[in-house]
């Protein structure tokens, strides 16, 4: 009821973005969302208990240390006015008013809760102490993805051999619909726990799941929506389910299996690295996993599946650059180049994130907060910045 369709074969992998944004638009308009030349700062640096809001070199970086109980609230209430802010004038309009979000968080629950590790369930619970909402509406943060796909993306990954450093790099364009104001609330979280892997993932306010994220262990990840008609949502909420493999992965194989073993949701791209050099792209639906390796020590992907088991017949203009960069390229690979590269393919108005994920060195070149983010400049996050 919720999920968008639409003719993949004709219309290549991106979603019809006029009438969308056309309707998201009015939407936008009708509820007075604030637009992109508002200039209130939005986030402040501030503490609680021991997260703590800082930023490094302009960009937000929120930490959170503790419990599971414990890194949610510390979530909630350092970001409690960006979370209702993103709630009430992206989410719900972005799912088509509050009637339909209302049904959403409902059916959410009744299907895919059951599945949620009970460590993500109480830092669900914290979040919601910390910032006023229901933990009915924090999971409607963490599963909105599942009920409707819009996420158009990119990612082109370079092994060592073909990195001018010989360090591995993840590149990687995230672009959805803004609604004038998504740009403006993007961060990097990293979450510090008394138990288990410390992971960085570049997302928004509310969100705990990772779309983008590298953990001290040197995996790095990016996923892309894949629209098929081979998803359920009788399994636990994706981008929770990546960063649960992101913080049981010691490498890429290692995630793979995490993926392999799991009750799956959507169709999904998945490229993911390692500090080694592994790199894989893993082609999902809830049913299935495919690994594409990397090509000539290069690989890449954008919105459709490439393996031969999956294999859809899709023309994507961006995958074509990508492909076309890949083979005019002989040389070695530096991170300026990548960044050129991501901001030839980019969706102008929706790219509101690109970065560069060096899981040797757990370091990354990040451009938020505007549009298009490739466009830059890119600040670097140091190991230091991230997991001291």
């Amino acid at each position: 009821m919720l999920r968008q369709g639409f003719d993949f074969k004709r219309h290549g992998c991106i979603v019809r973005w006029g009438l969308f944004l056309l309707a998201m638009g009015l939407v936008f308009q009708a509820v007075g969302v604030a637009t992109a030349s508002e200039k209130t700062k939005v986030f402040v640096p501030a503490t609680h208990e021991q997260g703590k809001l800082v930023e490094v070199s302009g960009v937000p970086v929120l930490h959170l240390s503790g419990s599971p109980f414990a890194m949610g609230e510390q979530h909630g209430v350092l970001l409690r006015d960006q979370i209702r802010r993103l709630y009430s004038d992206y989410l719900v309009p972005f799912m088509g008013g509050p009637e339909i979000a209302n049904g959403a968080a409902y059916m959410a629950q009744s299907t895919m809760w059951s599945h949620v590790p009970e460590r993500y369930r109480r830092e669900m619970e914290g979040l919601a102490k910390g910032s006023g909402f229901t933990v009915q509406q924090i999971f409607l943060m963490q599963s909105f993805l599942d009920l409707k796909k819009m996420v158009a993306c990119s990612t082109f990954g370079v092994l060592p051999s073909r990195s001018e450093t010989g360090e591995p790099m993840l590149a990687r364009n995230l672009d959805f619909p803004s609604l004038g104001m998504a740009q403006k609330y993007s961060l990097v979280i990293v979450r510090h726990p008394e138990k288990g892997v410390a992971t960085a993932t570049i997302g928004w306010p509310g969100l705990l799941g990772t779309l983008s994220g590298l953990s001290e262990k040197g995996v790095a990840m990016a996923m892309m929506e894949v629209e098929t008609r081979r998803s359920s949502l009788h399994g636990m909420p994706y981008q929770l389910l990546y960063r649960w493999a992101l913080e049981n992965a010691k490498d890429v194989d290692g995630y793979i299996a995490q993926i392999q073993k799991a009750k799956r949701t959507a169709s999904n791209n998945i490229m993911v690295m390692d500090a080694s050099g592994g790199a894989a792209v893993l082609e999902l639906t809830a049913a299935k996993v495919a690994v594409r390796r990397a090509n000539k020590d290069i690989i890449l992907a954008t919105n459709h599946f490439e393996s031969s088991s999956l294999k859809q017949d899709v023309q994507c203009s961006r995958f074509k650059t990508l492909s076309r960069e890949a083979k005019r390229h002989s040389g070695a690979w530096t991170s300026k180049q990548l960044e050129r590269l991501l901001d030839k393919v980019d969706l102008a108005e929706m790219n509101l994130q690109a970065m560069i994920f060096f899981p040797r060195t757990r370091s990354i070149h990040l451009s938020v907060g505007r549009i298009p983010a490739a466009s830059g400049p890119y600040q670097k996050l140091g190991k230091s910045d991230l997991f001291p």
